[in-house]
């Protein structure tokens, strides 16, 4: 720790000089074993409720959760990753009013934001049924109502979460949505399909309670955070404009990352089946823990880049990006490998033989993303160091690309097709953020780059 001149505040001080490769993983250790339990419990989510529901159930339910995720992107409108940058850099500058004013200041959003999308969803939904037309077929009120309940809290978990990376605690950051809520989702979903209590409007209900449980959580870690800074009762310092500049192109590029994350599914659910969006979906959450130790990393490395960006510590941060890139990358390889010698037979043994086909996706999913973990951690270094224009203009890019393929692709190779155009699309967008990081700070932060002096 060290002392601010001029005030009485404590701050941390940025990542030691010189730390090694083992050492950055020994610091990021709480969230790496975050991340293998939440791995750990989506795959045991996915392994039950694929015994429990056919493939047409499934889907629909994802269909539904995808929903309610696209309703709920306008309430985060890039809000963690704006909380932990300027928590990171308020907290390095010992401006504990500056803290104070960015959490009001999203808190307020979030409120205003919920009245506006709730009034609207219900509004619409509303509107179809009087009128009577042949649209949205899957809905009804119940189900409508939880969807509208899960867009706040969705949002509130994620800003909670965005919070406690500001502080400097990324293990804790990821505990709401990382073990929380998939816990009360396994336990209480799974026990709901064993009992037959329930399919998809009761899955999404417990859904939101997990969530909404998570948030709760998230805040007491917040509290326990806030023990151990020095007190603070002045007054919040707001520096909206700033804010707002920063906000805007960091929501472009959440909105653009989700159309491209759940386009996907979307597109599928419209232009195939319900079957082909259940195997879309377990095989990227399988091949998702690919990117495990990616996550992870990036989760450590954020707020100790944004505060040595603010330093124009250029040296020792791609020093950081180089060994969490290394790190990330053989992780993900020996991954990929394991998952193909596991085999088509390993997949019918935990899923069934209705789920066969998700076998050769997950596969080609996850050597897709062994690529991406070569470039290391290119959108968070972007956001980080202020280049969130640079990500959303990438990340807009490359969603239009997405949708292009699955119109282009589905059609013709279904299921497939959409993942092709996802590997496609991410290693893109990857390659484009490597060059603008080249370009403007002279930082590499692929594995094969040399560490600096």
């Amino acid at each position: 720790m060290k002392k601010v001149p001029g005030t009485e505040v404590l701050i941390d001080k940025p990542e030691r000089r010189g730390r090694s490769g083992g050492g950055l993983l020994a610091s990021g250790a709480g969230v790496i074993l975050i991340k293998l339990g939440n791995a750990f419990l989506g795959f045991a989510t996915v392994v039950v409720f694929a015994r429990f529901l056919p493939p047409e159930d499934y889907g629909l339910y994802v269909l539904m959760l995808t929903v309610a995720q696209f309703l709920a992107l306008p309430l985060q409108m890039g809000l963690p990753v704006l909380l932990t940058r300027e928590i990171s850099v308020a907290r390095a500058q010992g401006r504990p009013a500056l803290v104070m004013g960015v959490r009001e200041w999203t808190r307020r959003i979030l409120l205003v934001g919920t009245l506006v999308v709730g009034t609207f969803v219900i509004g619409s939904y509303a509107i179809v049924v009087v009128a009577g037309w042949p649209i949205l077929t899957e809905f009804n009120w119940p189900l409508v109502l939880v969807i509208v309940a899960l867009i706040p809290v969705i949002a509130e978990m994620k800003r909670v979460m965005g919070i406690l990376n500001g502080y400097r605690k990324p293990a804790q950051s990821r505990m709401p949505d990382g073990i929380i809520r998939p816990v009360l989702l396994l336990l209480v979903g799974g026990m709901g399909l064993w009992a037959n209590w329930f399919t998809t409007t009761g899955l999404l209900t417990v859904y939101l309670v997990s969530a909404f449980m998570a948030a709760v959580g998230g805040w007491l870690l917040v509290r326990r955070a806030e023990a151990s800074e020095p007190r603070y009762k002045g007054p919040a310092e707001f520096n909206t404009a700033h804010w707002r500049k920063s906000l805007w192109p960091l929501t472009i590029f959440a909105a653009a990352a989700t159309v491209k994350t759940y386009s996907d599914l979307l597109m599928l659910g419209a232009m195939d089946t319900t079957q082909a969006v259940a195997f879309y979906r377990v095989a990227s959450q399988i091949a998702g823990l690919a990117l495990l130790v990616q996550l992870a990393v990036n989760t450590v490395l954020a707020p100790h880049m944004a505060a040595l960006n603010a330093t124009e510590e250029h040296d020792r941060m791609q020093r950081l990006a180089v060994r969490g890139s290394r790190i990330a990358f053989g992780a993900t390889i020996v991954f990929a490998c394991l998952l193909l010698l596991m085999g088509r037979g390993g997949f019918v043994l935990l899923l069934g033989e209705d789920y066969a086909p998700v076998y050769a996706l997950a596969v080609f999913l996850s050597f897709g993303m062994t690529v991406n973990a070569v470039f290391g951690g290119t959108t968070m270094m972007l956001h980080m160091t202020g280049r969130e224009k640079s990500s959303s203009n990438f990340a807009i890019s490359t969603a239009i690309g997405n949708i292009g393929l699955n119109l282009l692709l589905i059609p013709f190779f279904g299921v497939f097709g959409a993942v092709f155009a996802t590997v496609l699309t991410n290693v893109i967008m990857q390659i484009l953020s490597w060059r603008r990081l080249k370009d403007d700070l002279a930082i590499r932060t692929d594995a094969f780059a040399r560490l600096r002096a």
